[in-house]
This record gives C-alpha cells, structure tokens and sequence, in this order.
C-alpha cells in the first residue's frame, strides 16, 4: 500500500525530520526537500575485529579492536533560490519593465514568505549536527524510511547573487542508522532480508524485462 501521494499519481518528495530534545517537550522539526535526490547511498560495515590507531605509550599504535555493526545512508540534497534578476549582471541589462516588475514581485514575495534562505538551511542543518539533542533524524522518501543519527554533513555553495548571497547549494547529509544508537532495534533491517530472502533464490528481473536482452547498466 503507497503512501497518498503515490496513490493519487503525484510526485512524492523526500522529507527529513528531526527530533528536538533540546526542552522537556519533545518537537518534531520537518524539512521538505526541494528537489528530491538523484541517488542514495547505503553503506554497510559488519562486526569483527579490525585494526584501530590508538595514542598510548606502547611503541605499536595499532591494535585490533571490536567493531559494531554499522549501516551509513548518505544522500545528496540541492537548494536553489536562482532568481535571474539578482543573480546574473547581464539579466539586469536586458529585462523588459514587465519583467523587472515582475522579478520585483518574485523578491516581495520570497521576503514576505519566512522562509529560511540557503544561507540559513545550511547552517541549520549543520547547527543540528552540533548538538546531542537534535542529531536524531529520520528520513522519508516513498516506501523509504531510515532513521539514525546524523554524524556527516558537508555543504558547498556553488552560486551567488549580486550581492553576495549564496543562491544555490549542495549538501551531503550522513546518519548512522538506527542500528548504532540500539543494537536491539533491528526490526527494519530483518523486514528487509525476509523481504528480499523470502525464497528460495533472490531474482530482480521484473515481469516487463526479459533477462536476456538487458543491457549491462554498470
């Protein structure tokens, strides 16, 4: 069964939600992405013993430590607040009044919305990474959902208006799934095997493919 939005035919967006701890009453702060991701990355570590760099006195800093069991979901997110009229010189020269008016009403209204611009969005993000009471993330997108803490976030701003404004950014988002946090909670993750194992053989091959006539898409 799909989530509403898939069930009416419209596009589902990606959504990130963190946990406030940060006062006795729990908050949920939501963020909607703008544009939904062009790839998400699982990464998965398994348990054993693996040489770790240490500081003591002993004249051989490696040793062979335990490790958990980790699972790291990485995803890309862009934020793009181009308007052309504050942005590229060139625009400015060649725009009609009726577009200036028009680019004018575009700005009025991006002032009046409060809504966080990139600048803020970015440090925001990186704000909730500093502190132990708002690392808690889920992330949701279609029939996805994983949830962890946060533990990498890294940024680039790749334009700027006239002014100096960062206009458009990238940014890396990194949590450790929820695994790390509660070695018991492994609910999610045993779903999923029984999902993919529940048989006898694993086959991906949908029922309009014909296996034989796929191309290699490595």
């Amino acid at each position: 069964m799909g989530t509403v939005a898939q069930n009416l035919g419209l596009i589902e967006k990606a959504k990130i939600v963190i946990t406030d701890k940060r006062e006795e009453q729990v908050t949920k702060k939501s963020y909607e992405v703008q544009f939904n991701p062009s790839s998400l990355s699982l990464r998965g570590r398994g348990q054993g013993f693996m040489p770790v760099l240490t500081f003591d006195k002993q004249s051989n800093p490696a040793k062979n430590a335990k490790q958990s069991v980790r699972i790291t979901m990485s995803v890309r997110l862009v934020i793009d607040q181009v308007v052309n009229f504050t942005s590229f010189t060139e625009d400015k020269l060649n725009l009609s009044p009726t577009q200036i008016a028009a680019n004018i009403a575009v700005l009025t209204a991006q002032k009046a919305s409060n809504k966080p611009n990139v600048q803020q969005t970015v440090e925001g993000l990186i704000a909730a990474l500093r502190s132990q009471y708002t690392r808690e993330i889920d992330f949701f997108w279609g029939t996805m959902h994983y949830k962890g803490i946060l533990n990498n976030v890294s940024a680039q701003y790749v334009m700027f208006d006239t002014a100096g404004h960062p206009v458009r950014a990238y940014i890396n988002l990194s949590l450790l799934c929820v695994e790390n946090v509660n070695p018991e909670t492994l609910g999610i993750w045993e779903a999923a095997y029984e999902a993919a194992f529940s048989g006898d053989t694993l086959d991906t091959t949908n029922a309009g493919q014909i296996a034989p006539n796929l191309l290699n898409l490595g």
